[in-house]
């Protein structure tokens, strides 16, 4: 048996509605899926900035209890640390200022 053409015309607006319902959750899955993907490329590099810092310290941990360094005193160690970790492109002088009790 066919649909009448009332029932007829009450499907088609329920299609047409589940169809703009459809595409708008398309449109914010793909969003979402770009925020994501921001998010994700702002993980990759604050991890890998945090990979390069933990370098960076572990390599003047060990140089400054090595005899022939310049590391040996803390304030060389403290200078050499961080012009170490701004070539690597991170610079913490804002955070040390900070710590120091200083207002930005």
């Amino acid at each position: 048996m066919r649909p009448s053409r009332r029932q007829l015309a009450a499907l088609q607006a329920e299609n047409a509605q589940l169809t703009a319902r459809n595409k708008r959750l398309e449109e914010e899955v793909g969003i979402h899926a770009r925020e994501s993907a921001a998010i994700a490329g702002r993980l990759t590099r604050a991890n890998s900035d945090l990979d390069c810092m933990r370098e960076t310290v572990a390599s003047h941990l060990a140089a400054s209890r090595h005899p022939s360094t310049v590391l040996h005193s803390v304030d060389a160690f403290t200078e050499a640390l961080q012009q170490a970790l701004r070539d690597a492109g991170i610079d913490l002088s804002l955070d040390v200022y900070r710590l120091k009790g200083g207002v930005l």
